[in-house]
């Protein structure tokens, strides 16, 4: 735990997520339940230079959206200032946990929402489309960072006395690279130049983007 001198020395991301750990670590203990943080955060907490906008999480059973979702009863408001689908809807006593229906694309989603000191953190159990669903994937196709059979490549990081479990820079850098995220692509490539990398990298990154890896590593 932290003291209020240290505390007060926190980024809005981090002190969201130092309130998050302790409301939800003994639940996520004793309940099991496998988990890990994927995206600007993971990226954060892995050494790259960059200033998260949310805290996402994912979870590998539907039923653990709603276990951590228990553990913020106590916070959540009556009702949603605006309806499932906005950007801005949060979890509340009405509706805690939204069991989506699938996309366009075929991803359907459990989640939960809520803002801790003004920052948004989200739990969610992600069911891919068939032709991401494989596990491993297949060869040259390339790791989707949300899926939630992921946990299992999970690094472990220290942060203010807790474990957290983070999407490996390996699986981001697929991630980044599909979204034209170059800022931080170019953050994973200097940690890699700097600590080198894992035998991960040849699993998660497609053919194309392993490709694109090689070229830029050499500038």
């Amino acid at each position: 735990m932290t003291s209020g001198r240290e505390s007060s020395n926190l980024q809005a991301w981090q002190q969201a997520l130092l309130n998050f750990m302790k409301l939800t670590s003994e639940t996520l203990v004793f309940s099991e339940i496998n988990w890990f943080i994927i995206g600007s955060v993971a990226t954060a907490l892995q050494g790259c230079s960059l200033i998260p906008n949310d805290i996402d999480i994912v979870v590998s059973r539907k039923n653990d959206v709603g276990l951590i979702a228990s553990c913020f009863s106590h916070l959540e408001p009556k009702a949603s200032p605006v309806p499932v689908g906005d950007p801005e809807w949060i979890s509340s006593q009405e509706l805690s946990v939204h069991y989506g229906e699938p996309d366009s694309y075929g991803f359907q989603s459990v989640f939960a929402r809520w803002k801790l000191d003004g920052f948004k953190i989200e739990v969610a159990h992600i069911t891919p489309p068939t032709e991401l669903a494989n596990d491993p994937p297949e060869d040259g196709e390339g790791i989707w960072e949300a899926n939630f059979v992921n946990w299992k490549y999970a690094n472990l990081v220290d942060f203010r006395g807790y474990k957290i479990p983070l999407s490996p820079l390996e699986i981001q850098l697929q991630t980044n690279m599909d979204r034209g995220l170059e800022h931080r692509v170019n953050e994973i490539l200097r940690i890699f130049r700097r600590e080198g990398y894992t035998e991960l990298l040849e699993t998660a990154l497609s053919k194309v983007n392993h490709k694109k890896f090689l070229e830029m590593m050499e500038h």
